[in-house]
């Protein structure tokens, strides 16, 4: 199964040139876990761990091995990333508050 390059603000959320194109404002991710990744389903803090919105069916959190990865540091987090992580929580990760996740 091949990546897809998901970026933590939307090519549509900020239209400056350089945001786009910063390597910061991206991550590789498989199909599947891109597609929750982009409708909020998912997210990852500024530490870098990832968390899971409780509304997603344990069925598929199951499925796809996040449970073993929830709140586990995944990424590497620079100053720069963290802004574009937390801009990613604030316009596309459901309902973000600590304590309604997983």
């Amino acid at each position: 199964m091949g990546q897809l390059c998901e970026h933590w603000v939307g090519q549509s959320l900020w239209a400056l040139k350089h945001e786009r194109l910063d390597g910061e404002n991206g991550l590789a991710l498989s199909p599947n876990i891109d597609a929750l990744f982009d409708k909020g389903f998912i997210a990852f803090s500024d530490d870098g761990e990832l968390f899971v919105l409780d509304d997603l069916p344990p069925q598929v959190v199951n499925a796809w091995g996040i449970d073993e990865a929830v709140e586990q540091r995944l990424i590497a987090v620079s100053e720069q990333r963290a802004e574009y992580l937390a801009c990613h929580r604030e316009h596309r990760f459901r309902d973000w508050s600590p304590p309604n996740l997983r």
